[in-house]
């Protein structure tokens, strides 16, 4: 939808590190840490990698304590604070 592309363009970010062309080599598609920042996290499908993503900063305004920007949960597949 237009608003899952919006979304995607927002997050979109290469990792610090690049992940390794094989990361996703016998891997389900869904998403995973990044396994060089935990801010960040990588979608595979069809055992390729699809995109990477970076999590969002914290909005000012919110609520955030001392955490700059969200990190990617692998259980719940989303960015959390």
């Amino acid at each position: 939808s237009g608003l899952k592309a919006a979304l995607a363009l927002l997050l979109l970010a290469s990792s610090a590190a690049a992940v390794p062309s094989n990361f996703c080599a016998g891997k389900g598609d869904r998403r995973y840490s990044d396994p060089a920042t935990c801010s960040a996290y990588v979608e595979c499908l069809n055992g390729t990698i699809f995109s990477s993503y970076a999590c969002p900063r914290c909005t000012a305004g919110a609520d955030c304590g001392t955490i700059d920007t969200l990190v990617f949960d692998e259980p719940s597949q989303r960015c959390v604070w």
